[in-house]
C-alpha cells in the first residue's frame, strides 16, 4: 500500500465560532473590577503623593492634569475589561478545551488532552471571597502554550481539573 496524504478543502474545517461556549461566572467580574480599582487606587495614590512631596500643598495644576488623565485611564479600561468580559469562554470537548477570549484582540486557545502534563487550581483572596478558581493547564509545548482558565466556580474547576487529569491517565496507559 502506498502512503496517500490528500488534501483538505478549507471550507470544510470545522468551525469554533459554531461552538457553544460556556461563559465565566460573572462574579469573576466583579473579582477584576476590584483588583483593577486597588491598583489604579494605589498609583494613583502614589502619585498625588509625589506631587505632594515634591511641589507642596496646593498642588501644581500639571499634576492635577495628570490625575485627571489617571482618572479617564482607569475609566475607559475598566470600560474595556467589562466588555471584554462578555467575550471569555471555554468548552470542554471529547479530546480537547478551547479558551477564548478578547474584544478587540481575541485570541482562542485549543489544548488536546494529548499535551496536557499537569493541572492545578488557584485562588487569590477575592477569588475566595466568591468562591472562585483558576483552572491552570501546564502542557508539554512550555510556558507559552500553557492554559489559565479563570473565573470558574471552584467545584466546576475541580471537576473539570479530575476529568482532565483522567484524560491524561488513560492516554499514558500501556498499550497492550
Amino acid at each position: 500500500m502506498l502512503f496517500e496524504n490528500p488534501s483538505i478543502e478549507i471550507n470544510e474545517l470545522p468551525s469554533t465560532e459554531a461552538l457553544d461556549f460556556k461563559k465565566l461566572d460573572p462574579r469573576y467580574l466583579t473579582v477584576k473590577i476590584v483588583n483593577h480599582t486597588i491598583f489604579f487606587s494605589f498609583s494613583g495614590l502614589g502619585l498625588v503623593l509625589f506631587a505632594w512631596l515634591r511641589d507642596g500643598f496646593p498642588f501644581n495644576p500639571v499634576y492635577l492634569i495628570l490625575l485627571g488623565a489617571w482618572v479617564v485611564i482607569y475609566l475607559i479600561t475598566l470600560w474595556y475589561m467589562i466588555k471584554a468580559f462578555q467575550f471569555k469562554g471555554y468548552v470542554l470537548r471529547e479530546r480537547d478545551i478551547i479558551y477564548r477570549k478578547g474584544w478587540l484582540w481575541s485570541s482562542t486557545t485549543i489544548v488536546p488532552f494529548n499535551r496536557i502534563q499537569h493541572c492545578e487550581l488557584s485562588q487569590g483572596p477575592f477569588e475566595k471571597t466568591y468562591n472562585l478558581a483558576k483552572l491552570n493547564i501546564f502542557t508539554a509545548g512550555g510556558q507559552s502554550s500553557d492554559l489559565r482558565l479563570p473565573g470558574l466556580k471552584k467545584e466546576e474547576a475541580a471537576r473539570i481539573k479530575e476529568f482532565l487529569v483522567n484524560q491524561i491517565n488513560d492516554h499514558n496507559k500501556p498499550r497492550s
